[in-house]
């Protein structure tokens, strides 16, 4: 929410309302707008801020995490070229991973509570997205290859609700006339599916 719809820099945060007073826009000086009779406005304040902490914060019943920079964008690639043309030659199956992983990972797991997360871990080129059926509570992990050649070593691991000791895995694909076989087990309350090769795109139903 540091920028508005024209993706220009905002004063403060759209979503000030829920963020702790700690956390500002860096590089932005707060003014002080509001002011009592007979009392002077104050100066401008410099903004200090350590970029590279992520700041949790509670709103009511829900949670909030301020994440700095994930990856300095000087480091990328141009989307274009000096011409203005877009850039077709870019690696779109390499993204970078971000240099706070690791700290974004916790952030999400906190955000998450105990609710049921999804973690696949696969080869550069492979996307992964997580959806639930709400009338049959499903849940669908569609793998994407975007790699030009088919890739394996797929694990992916799905944390169960207490209350689920048994579950069906099942992966349908285009790629293959009939359902591919994947090993799966559970360990205390964790499902793990083992993904042996993907060509181009498959789902995992878990029911």
């Amino acid at each position: 929410s540091a920028n508005d719809g024209w993706a220009r820099k905002r004063l403060d945060f759209g979503l000030r309302a829920i963020l702790p007073p700690q956390v500002r826009i860096p590089g932005i000086s707060f003014q002080q707008h509001i002011a009592g009779a007979g009392v002077p406005i104050e100066a401008g304040k410099k903004i200090s801020t350590n970029s590279n902490e992520f700041q949790y914060h509670t709103a009511g019943q829900g949670r909030v995490v301020h994440a700095p920079a994930l990856v300095d964008p000087s480091t990328q690639a141009n989307l274009f070229n000096p011409d203005h043309t877009f850039n077709v030659g870019l690696d779109l199956t390499n993204w970078r991973i971000p240099d706070e992983a690791d700290a974004l990972r916790k952030a999400l797991a906190w955000l998450m509570r105990d609710r049921q997360t999804v973690a696949v871990t696969a080869p550069r080129g492979v996307l992964a997205n997580v959806c639930r059926q709400s009338t049959t509570n499903r849940l669908y992990v569609h793998l994407v290859n975007l790699t030009e050649q088919p890739v394996g070593g797929i694990d992916v691991r799905v944390r169960l609700n207490a209350k689920q000791s048994s579950c069906n895995v099942e992966l349908l694909s285009p790629d293959q006339q009939d359902k591919q076989a994947v090993k799966w087990s559970i360990a205390s309350d964790t499902l793990n599916i083992h993904v042996p090769t993907l060509d181009v795109y498959g789902v995992l139903v878990i029911a």
